[in-house]
């Protein structure tokens, strides 16, 4: 009778070994574990909203990604088409940022697939973008009470509803330069709201040292103390915030590390002040009703647009140094290269491989000169004459692209088919002229002998000279008839006719 107790198999020698290594845990981790559960490991980052989180602190703070997507090709295709001459700096140029940030975008967004990627990119970069501001309204929601120290009464760090016009330090912190915070009356009115700051007054938190100087309103204007402190706990990392050191202490990259930041934009200068803005109001969701709240994305766009006034650049440039040296430690005069240290001769020695192995050429099209396809008896051919017919646009290649022919045909990746016109001399790039796509030319090989039954000889043959090729049936009637352009008449080589515009197939 068998036994009915079952044993246990033997364990191997290497389960058995990794058992006697495992390092057991300690009491005080398995009582954190079951309080609060065991920590989780941590993802992988993804790349592109972590590219989308530094977008929307440094080129835009808030945008539709698919729109931006959509109309950025636009852009791109008719500029390349040569139907503008200049890009526009308004939508594109955020489009420009994400090319810059996101690597191969470009590529994908123009291959086969190109509609599929754009919807994900899309909805990556805008659930990067909200996360930007979830995080640091997050974050600076409590930090923006230690950068102030301690006040009386406290201002609480998990609650908003005490700040803003309700606290003293915050409501004079945030009351427009013309309004005395110290009239119990202007206090009164600004905390029921009866009085609203407007977008385009600048409170004394934007200021160095939160003092205003009436004389000079831009005299210390974006370098007050809370700005600078929120920028490094954004930028360089929440332990760099209180600390003159301009690197952080944190074994953690900042933000500004990851994605290799060395130098502040105006538009992160606009964010940081929001950001601010936001932290010490009393608002408790950003972007709300402009009706009801504060209207924080108006006063990002007033601080952009009055950094971008032509009177007062020398001014601007001078504050971006400011943030520059501030955040990065970063001095102008220190920065100027030697021509004669290594970092010089390799960047030099970089630009002559990519001259020699990017080609320089200038692709040439063309428009209908009538812009209507047939006139009418009644119509007018100036009205329907073209302003401009030949768009030249330059571009560059693969430095083979140098070695070719005048008069070959060649086809650009999703441009078309160009012929050479003027292949590249020294100081001088090859021409290529755009065959439009109604009128493709064919291309004819002929070997030596079919020429010679045809009565012509090599040597009276010479490049983009015409001749007339026919060919006739049983009857003597002609069947194809055609005049042809000889392409390349060279020794022990096929040669190659192009057919004209004037080609008669019967």
């Amino acid at each position: 009778m068998s036994s009915s107790h079952s044993s246990q198999p033997p364990s191997s020698p290497a389960s058995t070994s990794n058992q006697s290594q495992r390092r057991p845990r300690s009491s005080s981790q398995s009582s954190l574990d079951f309080e609060y559960g065991q920590r989780r490991k941590r993802r992988a980052p993804d790349l592109v909203v972590r590219a989308a989180k530094h977008l929307a602190r440094t080129v835009c703070i808030k945008f539709s990604a698919n729109d931006i997507l959509k109309h950025g090709l636009e852009i791109l295709a008719a500029h390349e088409e040569g139907e503008l001459d200049e890009l526009p700096a308004a939508k594109f140029s955020v489009f420009q940022a994400i090319l810059r940030m996101i690597p191969d975008t470009k590529r994908k967004l123009l291959g086969e697939k190109g509609d599929e990627y754009l919807e994900h990119l899309a909805s990556r970069i805008d659930e990067g973008v909200s996360s930007a501001r979830s995080d640091d309204t997050i974050g600076l929601k409590k930090a923006i009470v230690d950068f102030i120290g301690p006040v009386h009464p406290p201002i609480a760090k998990n609650q908003k509803c005490t700040r803003g016009f309700k606290h003293h330090v915050t409501g004079d912190l945030l009351c427009p330069p013309r309004l005395d915070w110290t009239d119990r009356t202007v206090r009164q009115q600004l905390k029921d709201e009866v009085t609203r700051p407007k977008v385009k007054e600048y409170p004394k938190f934007l200021y160095a040292e939160n003092t205003i100087q009436e004389e000079d309103v831009f005299e210390g204007l974006f370098r007050g103390p809370l700005l600078m402190k929120a920028a490094k706990h954004i930028f360089i990392g929440p332990s760099s915030a209180d600390s003159q050191d301009t690197s952080s202490r944190s074994t953690r990259q900042g933000n500004a590390a990851l994605n290799g930041m060395t130098k502040v934009t105006k538009e992160a200068i606009a964010y940081i002040a929001t950001m601010v803005r936001f932290a010490l109001s009393s608002d408790e969701s950003f972007g709300a009703d402009p009706t009801c709240c504060f209207d924080i994305h108006a006063f990002y766009r007033s601080i952009i647009n009055m950094l971008e006034l032509p009177d007062i650049q020398t001014d601007v440039k001078d504050l971006l140094e400011f943030w520059d040296q501030t955040l990065f430690g970063q001095n102008p005069t220190e920065e100027e290269d030697d021509e004669d240290d290594t970092f010089a001769i390799l960047r030099r020695q970089q630009d002559k491989e990519e001259d020699h192995l990017a080609g320089r050429v200038i692709r040439r099209s063309s428009s209908r000169t009538i812009s209507k396809k047939k006139l009418e008896e009644d119509d007018d051919v100036k009205d329907f004459v073209t302003p401009q017919t030949e768009f030249k646009t330059p571009s560059f290649s693969d430095a083979n692209l140098l070695k070719v022919k005048k008069a070959d045909i060649i086809q650009f990746e999703r441009k078309g088919y160009y012929i050479c016109d003027r292949a590249a001399e020294e100081g001088k790039e090859a021409e290529f002229v755009k065959i439009p796509e109604m009128e493709r030319p064919q291309v004819l090989r002929l070997k030596l002998l079919v020429l010679e039954e045809l009565c012509l000889r090599r040597s009276m043959l010479s490049p983009r000279q015409r001749v007339e090729l026919g060919r006739v049936d049983g009857q003597g009637r002609p069947t194809v008839c055609c005049e042809v352009s000889c392409q390349r008449p060279d020794a022990d080589q096929e040669v190659c006719f192009q057919i004209g515009d004037q080609a008669r197939f019967e």
